[in-house]
């Protein structure tokens, strides 16, 4: 009659973060609520730049048209995916679409 070889003990490694007590480390992070501030920040710099009572005679209605462009895609940059400060991201489109409609009205102007 055969016997079968005798078994190795399992080698000892690295303990398992299982083991720690702290369980797996989480699938997917969410990213900061930068974009969203940003995007609220440039909204609020394109509804009010091209109203403050500063002498920019003939570029008033282009220093809000690029704060707003800029919020524009900061804010939907913000609303996309999984990240915090969703409301701030709205709130700042929201904004940029006001001073969009400002600076298209305000364009005439110059020309």
């Amino acid at each position: 009659m055969s016997y079968p070889p005798p078994q190795r003990p399992p080698v000892p490694g690295p303990p398992s973060p299982q083991s720690w007590g702290y369980g797996p480390p989480p699938a997917e992070q969410r990213s900061g609520a930068a974009f969203g501030v940003v995007a609220l920040i440039f909204g609020i710099l394109g509804v009010v730049l091209p109203f403050l009572p500063v002498d920019l005679a003939g570029i008033r209605p282009i220093i809000g048209l690029a704060f707003t462009v800029c919020g524009l895609v900061l804010g939907t940059l913000g609303c996309v995916g999984q990240r915090r400060g969703k409301g701030f991201a709205a709130a700042g489109i929201a904004l940029s679409l006001l001073g969009l409609a400002v600076a298209i009205i305000m364009l005439p102007q110059l020309l």
